[in-house]
């Protein structure tokens, strides 16, 4: 299903494309105390913990896949005849949080910055 969408956007065929990527492998929330989950990734490892195993590390690996997926199509349909206009909606990095954690951001992605 993917693949058709990519190759559609090159040709100009819409005139707004909106990506979002799921957020919540980003979470603060998971930074806010040990009760509940623990963080998958950090500012030092946005793409997750090179330490993860099993599911943790297959959800973390699928929400790479879908924040790539968002900057391809992105590319994609900046490459278009119409040049499509495009919103990548995501939560903002807020930075650290107050107990000293360093939380990863799609923003911190070296192909969102580009």
């Amino acid at each position: 299903m993917w693949y058709p969408i990519l190759e559609l956007l090159p040709r100009g065929n819409w005139d707004y494309l909106i990506a979002a990527p799921p957020c919540g492998d980003f979470s603060r929330a998971k930074w806010a105390n040990k009760s509940g989950p623990r963080p998958r990734r950090s500012r030092q490892y946005p793409r997750g913990f090179p330490w993860l195993r099993g599911k943790s590390k297959d959800a973390t690996v699928n929400s790479n896949i879908m924040v790539d997926r968002a900057v391809a199509a992105i590319k994609q349909g900046m490459q278009s005849q119409a040049k499509t206009r495009w919103l990548l909606e995501h939560p903002e990095d807020l930075g650290d949080t107050a107990n000293g954690g360093e939380p990863a951001s799609i923003w911190q992605f070296e192909e969102i910055e580009e």
